[in-house]
């Protein structure tokens, strides 16, 4: 069965047509995103990350400030609980 499209083109043959003509795509340069990412994403710039001290997680990496969430004292006291 050759389906066509609604003006009359089959599918196979409008296919064929646009992967004969398509421009390839250009190839995306890695090394210039992973640079940027380096310099300016929070995930990937090291002086944003500390270790955690303590803890199951206890030296993993992860951002400063969830690190510094982690291993403050409680606002509950022990005798409230």
């Amino acid at each position: 069965m050759n389906k066509t499209t609604p003006n009359g083109i089959s599918y196979r043959e409008a296919l064929d047509n646009y992967q004969a003509n398509r421009e390839l795509p250009l190839p995306e340069p890695a090394l210039e995103n992973r640079q940027l990412l380096n310099h300016f994403h929070p995930d990937y710039i090291e002086e944003s990350r500390a270790t955690l001290q303590i803890g199951p997680n206890k030296g993993d990496p992860c951002h400063k400030q969830l690190a510094q969430l982690l291993q403050s004292d409680s606002r509950i006291n022990e005798a409230d609980l």
